[in-house]
């Protein structure tokens, strides 16, 4: 496992927000250019009350041997049947 993707996972991990919310990423792409690294993929949060369903894509740039997020990009995914806003 790449070292940029266990910072993604723990990433990922805040953003479980209450104890009972379950985290489930799908879609996982992960690509390495040298000192850079873009990861893509799907995330589902799922509480008692409520799923959120989303695209997301993070860069990572390596500076000073230390690996740091640059950019974030998330996008909501409508569930099927309900209109998006």
């Amino acid at each position: 496992m790449h070292e940029v993707q266990r910072l993604d996972e723990r990433w990922n991990r805040a953003y479980q927000t209450r104890d009972d919310a379950a985290l489930e990423v799908s879609e996982f792409a992960l690509r390495v250019f040298g000192d850079t690294a873009v990861i893509c993929g799907r995330v589902r949060i799922s509480g008692a009350t409520f799923t959120v369903d989303q695209r997301f894509m993070r860069v990572w740039a390596q500076r000073s041997g230390v690996w740091q997020a640059v950019a974030v990009q998330v996008v909501p995914i409508a569930s099927s049947g309900t209109p998006a806003s």
